[in-house]
């Protein structure tokens, strides 16, 4: 049995969000992370990136509506923005080097 890692949980901000936490998953298939949302008991795991890539560091924003993250997919790393469902995945910094760390509390 191959067995996946877990990582870099992050609870959603604000009153009255508290309840979704953000985490990436490893497979343990080679394939990639991905990135997840659940509630903070653990039920009603939601994937929100499928993009056979790497990615991961996931980071609400301060209202908990958009959520940035590095990734991959495109090549080398980028920083990546969506709404917090998942959709709308936008490349932040579109460049030739790598960009990595996302952070929007600071």
């Amino acid at each position: 049995m191959i067995m996946g890692l877990d990582g870099c949980p992050y609870q959603r901000p604000g009153v009255g969000y508290g309840t979704f936490v953000l985490w990436q998953r490893d497979s343990g298939l080679c394939v990639g992370w991905e990135v997840y949302l659940m509630n903070s008991d653990g039920s009603g795991t939601y994937l929100l990136t499928n993009a056979g890539a790497i990615d991961g560091a996931p980071f609400w924003n301060a209202v908990g509506s958009q959520i940035v993250l590095q990734t991959n997919r495109d090549g080398n790393d980028e920083i990546y923005r969506m709404t917090s469902d998942g959709s709308f995945q936008t490349d932040l910094t579109t460049n030739g080097t790598a960009d990595g760390a996302p952070d929007l509390e600071h």
